[in-house]
């Protein structure tokens, strides 16, 4: 859905504004404070409903608002003394005084009236993996900048988006892939849903206040601008993990799955320790981003994870994966660092010791096996990651990755090999 005002455009699908097409550089709070009024043209707007709106449970002084409404007027270049979009009501609150038009996308083809509905359905198909909705899960945003959470921005999409694909109604966009579009596109939802191929994308953001944790997600329609579902969590920073899957549950009911429709891997745990997950997904961060200076940083975090709980057996993974870079750094030199190979195939061992069926560990370990020349091994363990999770590219493509000739081509069939170049040289885990 775009919205028109003046000589500005607001898109919410692609959640940017231009002014005569000129893109405004506006923070996300003042995005989403500016899609509120759009939303709510000519209508008096209290402050206090400002607040819960755009400020749910943040602790947010009078001040602070007026300073963000300040912001926004200087962003469309209105004056608080003539304005001519954002007018101020004394004591009471705003009222958006422009004229707003909206524009919704018409379809490709014409289609038979059907009822209104406050939420679009979402009926996926789900006869194949082809078949399903793709959907792509973005960094959540630390809304109150704290850099003591910032981890969570990254751990929450990563639950997300495992508990979104054991859903079995979408195909859910490796975040690795995400964040890679997210960092080579503008940013906005619309060319980063184009740049992965997805239909449906997911963003939210965290506010943490002392113990406290609020966390507000929309699942977008990006074809049409819609939103199909809201979700709003809140509860104590402790109890992330369920709050996380309280968003897609949310999602759910929105979208009017049936009654235990949840997916098997929803409240599932691999590890039961904030403080072990919150060391992963910060090992995990630092391999996405490519950065080789990083990787002694990323072992750190891992091995941090493990001493918390010995039992972590993606964070085993993660450990190996990091091992493998240390490898591949070294590969093309006279002595190349097999014991950091080596390493990584005994860590990757261990997490298949720890969780057969985590399959992610034996794609991990197909991986470095191949590296290491045990072809025989690497084959039966891609196999055994494929066969463990089918749908996942990266399984099959380190099957491919361990075979030879006509048999490489095969094992890459079901792959979208458009996506096969860019993938990191290790097995990227979902979870």
């Amino acid at each position: 859905m775009t919205f028109t005002f003046g000589p500005f455009e607001a898109d919410r699908a692609a959640y940017a504004v231009s002014r005569n097409q000129t893109p405004l550089d506006l923070t996300p709070k003042l995005l989403d404070l500016l899609f509120y009024f759009l939303d709510r043209p000519g209508r008096l707007i209290t402050k206090e409903e400002l607040l819960d709106g755009v400020w749910p449970g943040a602790n947010v002084t009078d001040n602070a608002m007026a300073q963000a409404i300040s912001d926004l007027r200087e962003a469309l270049g209105d004056d608080a003394g003539s304005p001519t979009f954002i007018r101020t009501i004394s004591r009471r609150g705003y009222r958006f005084i422009a004229d707003v038009t909206t524009v919704t996308p018409v379809p490709a083809a014409p289609a038979a009236a059907a009822p209104a509905s406050p939420k679009p359905a979402v009926t996926p198909a789900r006869d194949s993996d082809t078949d399903r909705t793709t959907l792509a899960v973005l960094d959540f945003v630390n809304l109150s900048n704290d850099p003591e959470v910032a981890w969570l921005g990254a751990g929450i999409a990563e639950t997300v988006s495992s508990d979104l694909g054991s859903l079995d109604r979408f195909r859910v966009v490796d975040r690795w892939r995400v964040v890679e579009a997210v960092q080579h596109s503008s940013g906005s939802l619309r060319d980063v849903g184009t740049a992965v191929g997805a239909t449906i994308a997911v963003t939210g953001s965290f506010q943490r206040s002392g113990p406290h944790l609020r966390i507000t997600a929309r699942l977008v329609d990006l074809q049409r601008g819609d939103i199909l579902a809201d979700a709003k969590v809140d509860g104590a920073l402790a109890d992330v993990f369920a709050l996380q899957d309280g968003i897609v549950l949310a999602f759910s009911r929105e979208i009017g799955l049936p009654a235990g429709a949840g997916g098997p891997r929803i409240g599932v745990r691999e590890t039961s320790s904030l403080e072990a997950f919150r060391a992963y997904i910060e090992g995990w961060v630092k391999l996405e981003s490519l950065d080789l200076g990083l990787n002694a940083a990323a072992i750190r975090d891992f091995e941090r994870a493990i001493a918390v709980d010995p039992r972590y057996a993606i964070a085993y993974t993660g450990l190996a994966n990091a091992e493998f870079v240390n490898f591949e750094m070294t590969r093309a030199t006279r002595t190349p660092h097999f014991a950091a190979l080596d390493k990584g195939i005994e860590h990757a061992r261990h997490a298949i010791h720890l969780d057969r069926g985590l399959s992610e560990a034996h794609a991990t370990l197909s991986f470095l096996l191949t590296s290491a020349f045990q072809f025989d091994e690497a084959r039966r363990e891609a196999q055994q990651a494929v066969a463990l999770k089918p749908d996942n590219w990266r399984h099959h493509y380190r099957l491919g990755h361990a075979l030879w000739g006509d048999a490489r081509l095969r094992a890459l069939d079901p792959v979208e090999v458009r996506f096969a170049h860019d993938a990191a040289p290790w097995s990227r885990p979902d979870r």
